[in-house]
């Protein structure tokens, strides 16, 4: 049971801070895990047994259909030792038998017994690796923890609602959960977030609750969307907080509608807000606005209409002014008609004739302030933001982000028109802080500089070639994804930068090439022993990328069990520079079951094409640079190009999870197009068989609304992708990357919706097979996580 349960101590390199943010963010994981233990006892007849089949040091016990990694419930031919998981188990039992040999016995092929009898899922015993009770256990201990250290859940199982946390009421009776999730207020009602898409009921009516003073809160509710929540502002003392949090609220309602159809001012939903007016009336005021009755409350009104002004006679900013100063500005000094469509409220003074000004509801006049706010705080923030951030895209950003958490000596920028933070110096202690604000959004980040660190000497091609030149690899031909076998690695890097070099093709041209799983497997760590050294010494964001790093919940996994393939792996390829060569990919576009960071540790530009230096521009220079300029780069990008002279490598296009389904949309359509099949255990982004050209992007942008970021990768970039995050890469010059695999606790929601994902694949797949462990990760980070808090709960009681 030692294995399974949490030690009485707290676990080494586990403190107080890192076990609440993981309790928050991975909880309610571990809960939807907890509820398919049960649902999987109640699978189990009533006259059978459930076995107990004891875990071995060292192996990985595996479904042997889908290749998933057994967690623990699952069930096991007594004659054989056939095993099955639960979702295997729960496919074949439920399928009727007129469907046996249906189009999915291909793909969920079950192995014959002794003497060819098939395998009856009646007939299969069901068996547990978690001795005893376990994952209840620790799920009742989660819940406890939850509500002792008010860590804020949105858990869906029961035992949840049979232990109810006492929280008190959020400030304005406003929560904020409450209005994201829909609920609380009236508006539109936001889209559900990837973490909600098949949560039950229970789970959507717990996410109205406001959350418990003090509380950590995990990722927000909309993980995965490019809009951080907004920073908060101090309110102007003097005016009442009610009604200046419910007059805000809709004005950041209405500004963030404004947004949306300013972005597709041709969607149905944009079309709608504009022909229809939301009727904002005194009885909708009063319930955003305090739990008591507002209708029986004149100070409630008189709030709303003489708000005092700031005390000395000082000039408030301009979001909290009172209601005082707008009314008497006069509607002659309001933005009046439907000239702006920016305001999603129309003009409440009607000019034409058949209107009457004096039969104005208190409704109408209403709306009109509301509108008024609206427009202040637009043009707050065109001018950049109440906080003196300057205007600009960088300037919106930190003022989303909030710059409580931007440490004045975190030295960064920002690339793709604001919404790609660059870190600019990789040994900053800090840098976690503002990373973390944009990793949990579902952005990718990058950090810039770690060449400077790492021994160059280590990662030159002359130096591979030197040392591992007699090795027998398999090269790429990137231009037909042609395997060429059996060749010597020396061959490869005797052509990095050498195009005279490198081997032909049959039309008798140098191929552009890429080499094949090298080093193969897991055998960087024996075979490169110093620049294994070298590059986890130099990782960026250590907390997140090291193999113990305190925010990777691979760390948590108990040495008992085999070590997920995390890496690190070698990317080496040739550079694609002709205009033929910008239609494909040195990577084509996929995603990945877990995060990773992928640094470029050497750029070869090919000899005779000059070299990127202060008064130096390359031969071939000119094809770079419009491959670049296709593909949809920033121009805070180009600067570190023509300014800084800097190297760049490879161009990156990195799409946000959440749009992976429409990505597979138009690779299905443009597939279908082409006269293309699209077999049931095959998927447009699994395959890798696809790189988005600039015409495609711009068929996603136009018909799905969808658009990623453009990333040049230079020479010392590393580049943070979140896991489930479709992307692709095209080199410009020769490259050689090394990238690191980690599970951070913000993104291991999109590890274990991917699992299941990859469990319909064809084993043809490199993904196919469950390497990742996700659910034991999950398991044992919060199991220590509780650990760790249980061994404080005395400070707690002293407190």
């Amino acid at each position: 049971m030692g294995l399974w349960l949490p030690s009485p101590a707290a676990h080494e390199g586990l403190d107080l801070d890192t076990s609440k943010y993981i309790l928050a963010n991975v909880g309610d994981q571990f809960c939807q895990l907890v509820m398919s233990e049960k649902e999987a006892m109640m699978m189990v007849e009533p006259h059978q047994k459930v076995a107990w089949k004891r875990a071995v040091r060292g192996v990985r016990e595996m479904c042997d259909v889908c290749e998933t990694t057994l967690f623990n419930i699952h069930w096991v031919c007594r004659k054989c030792g056939f095993g099955v998981c639960l979702d295997c188990y729960r496919l074949r039992k439920s399928r009727p038998q007129e469907e046996e040999e249906g189009p999915d016995e291909e793909v969920f092929s079950w192995l014959k017994c002794a003497k060819g009898q098939p395998h009856e899922p009646q007939n299969l015993m069901p068996t547990q690796i978690i001795p005893g009770t376990g994952p209840l256990n620790i799920g009742d201990m989660v819940h406890a923890a939850r509500g002792k250290w008010g860590i804020k859940a949105n858990c869906p199982c029961t035992s949840r609602h049979t232990k109810p946390l006492v929280r008190p009421s959020a400030p304005n009776g406003l929560s904020q959960s409450g209005v994201n999730s829909g609920a609380g207020g009236p508006g539109p009602a936001t889209p559900r977030t990837e973490a909600e898409v098949g949560t039950p009921p229970a789970a959507s009516a717990v996410k109205a609750e406001p959350p418990a003073e003090g509380a950590v809160e995990p990722i927000g509710d909309g993980a995965g969307s490019n809009v951080p929540p907004p920073a908060k502002e101090p309110r102007p003392s003097g005016t009442d907080s009610a009604s200046s949090s419910a007059l805000h609220w809709l004005a950041d309602l209405a500004t963030q509608k404004a947004k949306e159809e300013t972005k597709d001012p041709g969607s149905l939903r944009s079309v709608v807000s504009r022909d229809s007016r939301p009727s904002f009336g005194l009885d909708s005021l009063g319930s955003l606005s305090r739990p008591s009755p507002s209708l029986s409350s004149p100070k409630l009104f008189n709030s709303l209409l003489l708000g005092a002004g700031a005390p000395g006679g000082a000039q408030p900013k301009a979001e909290g002014s009172s209601l005082r100063h707008l009314l008497n500005s006069g509607p002659g000094k309001l933005p009046q008609g439907s000239s702006d469509p920016g305001v999603p409220f129309p003009s409440v003074f009607s000019t034409s004739s058949g209107g009457d000004k004096s039969k104005g509801s208190l409704p109408n006049f209403l709306d009109h302030i509301i509108a008024s706010v609206v427009e202040t705080k637009k043009a707050e923030f065109r001018r950049g933001g109440a906080d003196g951030v300057e205007a600009g895209p960088m300037g919106r950003r930190e003022a989303v982000i909030g710059l409580s958490v931007l440490d004045p000596h975190t030295s960064h920028s920002w690339l793709c028109d604001g919404r790609l933070l660059c870190l600019q110096d990789p040994s900053n202690g800090n840098n976690w802080k503002i990373f973390r604000e944009c990793w949990k959004q579902g952005q990718p980040v990058l950090v810039s500089g770690i060449h400077k660190r790492l021994n160059g000497g280590l990662w030159r091609p002359e130096a591979f070639s030197l040392e591992f030149g007699d090795q027998d690899v398999d090269l790429v031909n990137c231009r037909n994804c042609a395997i060429i076998s059996d060749v010597k690695v020396g061959e490869f890097w005797d052509g990095f930068q050498v195009i005279s070099k490198r081997l032909q093709g049959s039309d008798g041209q140098p191929m552009v090439l890429k080499l094949k799983d090298w080093p193969p497997g897991e055998d960087f760590r024996d075979m490169m022993p110093t620049r294994f050294d070298d590059l986890m010494e130099n990782l960026p964001l250590p907390e997140y990328t090291k193999r113990d790093g305190r925010l990777n919940l691979a760390a948590r996994l108990p040495d008992f069990f085999v070590r997920p393939d995390l890496g690190p792996k070698m990317y080496n390829a040739y550079g694609l520079t002709s205009s033929e060569d910008r239609k494909v990919g040195t990577t084509n576009l996929h995603l990945d079951v877990s995060d990773a960071v992928n640094v470029m540790v050497y750029v070869g530009i090919p000899e005779g094409e000059g070299d990127f230096g202060p008064d130096a521009v390359p031969n071939g220079f000119t094809e770079v640079m419009t491959t670049i300029e296709e593909g949809d780069v920033d121009e805070v990008t180009m600067r570190r190009i023509y300014e800084m002279k800097e190297k760049p490598g490879a161009l990156w296009h990195i799409y946000a999870a959440k749009d992976a389904e429409k990505i597979r949309e138009l690779l299905r359509k443009v597939g279908e197009e082409q006269g293309q099949e699209n077999p049931p255990d095959h998927d447009p982004i699994h395959d890798q068989s696809w790189y988005l050209d600039q015409t495609l992007r711009r068929r996603l942008q136009d018909e799905y609304g969808v658009q990623g970021w453009a990333i040049v990768q230079f020479l010392g970039d590393a580049v943070f992708i979140l896991a489930g995050a479709p992307h692709q890469v095209h080199n410009l010059y020769s490259c050689i990357k090394a990238a690191e695999d980690f599970v951070s606790p913000e993104h291991v929601k999109h590890c274990f919706r991917l699992t299941q994902e990859f469990r319909h694949l064809s084993t043809t797949h490199s993904n196919h097979e469950d390497k990742l462990q996700v659910k034991n990760i999950i398991y044992h980070a919060v199991k220590d996580a509780v650990g760790t808090l249980r061994a404080h709960e005395p400070k707690l009681a002293r407190s």
